[in-house]
């Protein structure tokens, strides 16, 4: 199977079949007050099936992908198990926006899909270090491969001006260090570069003095189960478009 971070949170997973999955499509140009914009091409390919991590407008514009697919909405299957579409099994976890519980944000769902045989986790605009219980959550059904979207701008009141910014990546750290134990590589996406002016982290940012980080020469890459071993590694892409 194939991974291919398209910008911002778009991701592209293409099965060995030919099935071709897309995660959290945006409006580009989308505008988000006091964040920035999102800028370049839209999406222009065709897609089997659209997931949808939360109902956030640069995570959920369907409307945005051409032709006809299937939507699987990671937020309507928290606590069902595993929902099969199109022969690819999907599962998500309920966890929040931010690290009040919701009350600032809301809701957010990590999704997750095996795809010939390699278990991909979407993080979605998580806020905070998983609980214990979300972990559990997050092994049970395994997980090799993590996109993890390590932009993260807090609300801390009712005026939009009142945002904090993760900007040493605190929070995003406490994530990585709980993941590392049970994934094989983390990608990020979902950061400040030249189509993202939100007032987010770049990749670099997050990166810092972290070991194993491998920047890839283009946006996408090759995974079979039998590749993902070894210590746990992060994987930058460059944005496609």
């Amino acid at each position: 199977m194939r991974i291919k971070f398209l910008r911002h949170a778009a991701v592209e997973i293409v099965a060995e079949s030919g099935l071709r999955i897309l995660t959290d499509p945006h409006m580009p140009g989308y505008y988000a007050p006091p964040g920035g914009s999102l800028y370049g091409d839209p999406i222009s390919e065709s897609y089997d099936i659209v997931v949808v991590s939360h109902e956030h407008p640069d995570h959920n514009a369907v409307t945005a992908v051409p032709g006809t697919h299937e939507i699987v909405r990671g937020m309507e299957l928290i606590g069902k198990g595993i929902k099969t579409v199109k022969g690819i099994d999907f599962w998500s976890v309920g966890t929040y926006h931010d690290d009040k519980e919701g009350v600032l944000l809301g809701k957010n769902a990590i999704v997750c899909c095996n795809v010939d045989g390699v278990k991909i986790c979407h993080s979605g605009d998580i806020g905070h270090v998983p609980t214990a219980e979300q972990m559990e959550e997050l092994k049970k059904y395994g997980m090799d491969i993590f996109l993890l979207c390590i932009g993260l701008i807090e609300k801390v009141g009712e005026r939009d001006e009142k945002y904090v910014i993760d900007s040493g990546a605190t929070i995003m750290n406490g994530i990585y260090e709980a993941l590392k134990p049970y994934i094989r590589v983390l990608i990020p996406i979902h950061y400040r570069n030249d189509s993202c002016d939100f007032r987010f982290i770049n990749v670099d940012e997050f990166c810092g003095e972290k070991l194993n980080v491998a920047y890839a020469k283009g946006s996408e890459v090759d995974f079979t189960p039998a590749s993902l071993t070894g210590i746990p590694q992060i994987l930058v892409l460059h944005p496609a478009l």
